[in-house]
């Protein structure tokens, strides 16, 4: 039946995954898998190895799977599995883990995150942006308007804050904005009375701001300098070096505490090794690294000198997800938001995000799969290692549903959920799937590039279970394409490709 299809996965068996200290930037890309990949793969029998450069003198670390794929559980039950951390070196090895879609550090540019807003801007001098809940507000850096949009990115004033003649970036803590201009001053202001609170004397002049929940400080820097976490005094609680990251440009940052094996600071600049400097790249807070996930936001825009602006987070954006967005600088410029993390319950839990592996010894890695929510039946544990070569290391965990009777069925109709289309990329057609766990209103669109609608293809009203619609796209040209459900509070984008 189609409804195991997308529940259903086939095997890629892992003996072990080995970190050299001369190990190759050769990777094994992974994506979500489509029904023909799936079947292509259970042919693949035995060992799948990251393909490594051998330095047999060099200290080394295995991750070790103590689980074969798929990783069976029924649809009302739990499996505990675990990932076998083998440290053979002289030295303590400290390590983070975190759950992702299947990509890897090296080809996580060519994923695409479900991009959730995309607003052109009238201006050339659009620099911070932020979403208090309700609104987007744009800053700019050589001028003391505000611009003020509402959640679909309808513009509706500009204002100012008296005394304050630009502002960079600027970052929302739940009660007032703050936002930086250049000085050794962080400005506090209330946008709904528009006027100026107060400020903070702080010791360098920054570029950038995040707010940092956890220690209720803020990560701020300059375009090419070390990270600093202040609290509300002006005083520096912590660094983070930014000849470490090897990153030299900095065009905003946000704050990560939803995102599994978090917290994370996200930068929006130069990645690591230099290049086109429109990447988000994230940094794990717990170690000060790099975790090696990046993603080109200028591969989704058609943008003329591309450049990073500001940066901010949020979970109150679309309901069930948190989202990064920002500035994309150059020609036109856009307002942008990306889906990166569910915050409804994902089905595999890390059940410890970092810890210390002793010399020559080894430590598990509990993990527990679960047979609901459906939402993907594919994900990847990632650890980021201290090698440069390697600075990822992404471990499948593919999972099968085990469905035995009519019950199982009407619990897979409790939750909703959008699948990935079948086949993308595709010419013409394609199949969107869904279920929906109440009957429910329900609209399913399709944006192109730029979010403009371009076809509604349902707008009804569906009793509760599983359903299917047909696109067919013979009058589109080839390119990138959303697909957005909405049912009741429930709503997802999802991206495909029209390749003709």
């Amino acid at each position: 039946m189609r409804i195991l299809g997308f529940i259903s996965i086939v095997a890629i068996l892992f003996s072990s995954v080995i970190l050299f200290g001369q190990a190759s930037s050769e990777g094994a890309p992974f994506g979500y898998l489509s029904q023909q990949n799936k079947d292509n793969l259970i042919h693949q029998i035995g060992d799948f190895h990251f393909h490594n450069k051998v330095d047999k003198d060099s200290p080394q670390v295995q991750f070790i799977p103590n689980f074969s794929n798929p990783v069976e559980v029924g649809v009302q039950d739990s499996v505990d599995i675990s990932i076998n951390i083998v440290n053979q070196s002289s030295s303590p090895f400290p390590w983070v883990a975190y759950i992702s879609e299947m990509i890897t550090g090296n080809e996580s540019e060519s994923f695409s995150w479900p991009l959730q807003l995309a607003v052109q801007l009238g201006d050339s001098d659009n620099s911070g942006c932020e979403f208090d809940g309700g609104f987007f507000y744009i800053t700019h850096a050589f001028s003391p308007n505000i611009e003020k949009y509402d959640q679909t990115g309808v513009f509706i004033e500009t204002f100012t804050i008296p005394g304050i003649t630009s502002l960079r970036e600027i970052v929302f803590d739940g009660t007032y904005m703050y936002g930086v201009s250049g000085g050794q001053i962080i400005h506090i202001m209330d946008f709904l009375s528009q006027q100026s609170v107060g400020t903070i004397s702080i010791p360098i002049t920054p570029q950038h701001i995040a707010y940092d929940s956890g220690e209720d400080g803020f990560w701020i820097g300059g375009w090419n300098t070390d990270l600093f976490l202040i609290n509300r005094s002006g005083s520096v609680l912590s660094t983070v070096p930014i000849s470490a990251l090897g990153i030299s440009v900095i065009g905003g940052s946000a704050y990560d505490n939803h995102t599994p094996g978090g917290p994370f600071l996200w930068i929006f600049g130069e990645p690591p090794g230099g290049g086109q400097p429109t990447y988000l790249t994230q940094i794990s807070l717990l170690s000060g690294t790099i975790t090696g996930l990046t993603y080109n936001v200028a591969n989704d825009f058609s943008v003329n000198n591309p450049a990073a602006g500001g940066l901010y987070s949020t979970s109150a954006f679309i309901p069930g997800t948190f989202s990064i967005g920002g500035i994309l600088k150059g020609t036109p410029e856009y307002l942008f938001a990306y889906n990166i993390s569910n915050s409804d319950e994902c089905w595999l839990k890390l059940l410890a995000y970092h810890g210390v592996v002793p010399p020559v010894s080894n430590i598990e890695v509990p993990l527990r799969v679960f047979g609901i929510p459906y939402d993907t039946d594919s994900l990847q544990v990632n650890f980021p290692t201290n090698n440069p070569l390697m600075p990822l290391v992404c471990i499948p965990i593919i999972r099968q549903v085990v469905i035995s009777g009519i019950n199982d069925y009407s619990i897979f109709a409790k939750h909703f959920s959008l699948f990935q289309n079948y086949p993308n990329p595709f010419n013409p057609t394609t199949r969107i799937e869904f279920n929906l766990s109440k009957s429910s209103d329900v609209t399913l669109k399709i944006f192109n590039i730029l979010g403009e609608e371009v076809e509604t293809l349902l707008s009804a009203f569906l009793h509760s279970g599983s359903h299917s619609q047909k696109w067919e796209a013979s009058m589109m040209p080839s390119g990138i394409y959303y697909y957005q459900l909405q049912a009741g509070e429930y709503q997802e984008v999802k991206k495909m490709m029209l390749m003709k």
